[in-house]
């Protein structure tokens, strides 16, 4: 065996040159691949975390049919057995219930739909940051029940100002028509065109008096300790709650966010697959090289009464080689970039971080250092790296000494 891997490396280094060429090849290929996957499921996994806890929540109870139609028709009372439940829900780390439905908002001769979102305001500012985008004035508060908030961009639109009064029209929960006139206490900016053009949010009790709901309410917006652990609360909570209501995570919830996810790793992948055939080809013709240039070599070793395995382990060891220390490159460059973008994220400026905003996502690109994207890497790299020396090992398992001696 030693002597197999003193003649692969001797083999290896016979042209210096195109051997050192293959090696960055791998090595290039490794940093790509690391940098790609780490900045690709980083910058999701930071935007979702973002997401979730500045509106919707790990997960939301709801009657059964809610997030394919929601109307105020499935709504549902929040008995004490629902509550019980979810405080003993694992990794919880706090609920609120929220109201949810559509109207008209009315200032002088401007009127616009909006959703309206009715809020505990002490439960929310444990589970979601919405109170954190107010700009101007305050957040809904149980001192002053009658005061709404509104978006930067509806406020402009109504051209209203901070202490106006507003009239809402809403269709009620039995089938009536509903109006309040309410004060406007807050204003909020989001940076999300639509949110702050399009949602208005009021204390809880006076969305259900204005939808008279009669302590009806549309869903509950859980937040976990752990984001990871999505899954183990939703399968707790749909085992002990009515089958009348149903548990959703982010990914029913945002199902533009999960298909953009979706589609951005298709790219990244396609991406990653064009670059890893180049590389596979790259090291598929160093290795068929070294392999032709050596087959009189070999035929003589063969005639000496050598078994044409003792030479396929001796390409398997100069791909190994190949491979390791462009991996071992390739990865270290990896990971010091990775842990300098992991703590200085890559700021999006100009028309781009419009863009993102306007997609809902963070204008930064942000990178993850779990341990499984390096396992990634290396898999595929790996798994490329011996794929290209399946042609030249069935060469040599074919090459008789006569017909090596011969060649030329």
């Amino acid at each position: 065996m030693k002597l197999l891997l003193t003649m692969a490396w001797r083999g290896l280094w016979r042209n210096k040159r195109r051997t050192i060429i293959t090696i960055s090849a791998v090595a290039f290929a490794t940093f790509l691949t690391l940098m790609s996957k780490a900045m690709n499921d980083g910058t999701y996994l930071t935007n979702i975390k973002y997401a979730v806890d500045s509106y919707t929540g790990y997960l939301q109870i709801n009657h059964k049919g809610y997030i394919d139609n929601p109307t105020l028709k499935k709504s549902f009372i929040p008995s004490n057995e629902i509550n019980r439940i979810i405080k003993s829900t694992p990794y919880l780390k706090s609920f609120t219930q929220r109201v949810v439905g559509d109207g008209l908002i009315a200032h002088k001769n401007n009127t616009f739909g909006v959703m309206i979102l009715g809020v505990d305001p002490l439960a929310e500012k444990k589970v979601t940051k919405i109170s954190d985008r107010v700009k101007e004035g305050n957040f809904v508060n149980s001192e002053n029940k009658n005061d709404i908030v509104v978006g930067a961009k509806l406020l402009e639109k109504l051209e209203a100002k901070l202490g106006d009064t507003i009239v809402v029209l809403v269709s009620c929960f039995d089938g009536s028509m509903g109006n309040m006139k309410l004060r406007i206490g807050g204003v909020t900016k989001s940076g999300q065109a639509e949110a702050d053009a399009g949602i208005v949010y009021m204390h809880i009790e006076t969305a259900q008096e204005l939808f008279a709901l009669d302590g009806r309410i549309s869903s509950i917006v859980i937040s976990l300790t752990d984001f990871d652990k999505i899954k183990n609360s939703k399968e707790y909570l749909e085992k002990n709650l009515s089958k009348e209501l149903e548990v959703s995570d982010w990914t029913r919830i945002m199902p533009e966010l999960k298909q953009t996810m979706d589609m951005d790793s298709a790219n990244s992948l396609i991406f990653l697959g064009i670059l890893i055939v180049i590389v596979g080809f790259g090291i598929l013709n160093t290795i068929l090289m070294s392999v032709t240039e050596r087959f009189r070599e070999f035929g003589v070793i063969l005639a000496l009464g050598a078994r044409n395995i003792k030479l396929i382990w001796v390409v398997i060891f100069e791909t190994i080689l190949i491979s390791l220390i462009g991996l071992i490159v390739g990865l270290v460059i990896g990971i010091v970039l990775n842990y300098y973008v992991y703590y200085n994220p890559i700021a999006i400026t100009g028309v781009t971080a419009d863009m993102y905003q306007e997609l809902g996502f963070m204008p930064a690109i942000y990178t993850t250092v779990t341990f499984d994207i390096y396992v990634y890497t290396v898999t595929y790299i790996l798994a490329v790296c011996f794929l290209a020396v399946i042609y030249p090992i069935y060469r040599i398992s074919k090459l008789e000494a006569l017909k090596g001696i011969r060649f030329t």
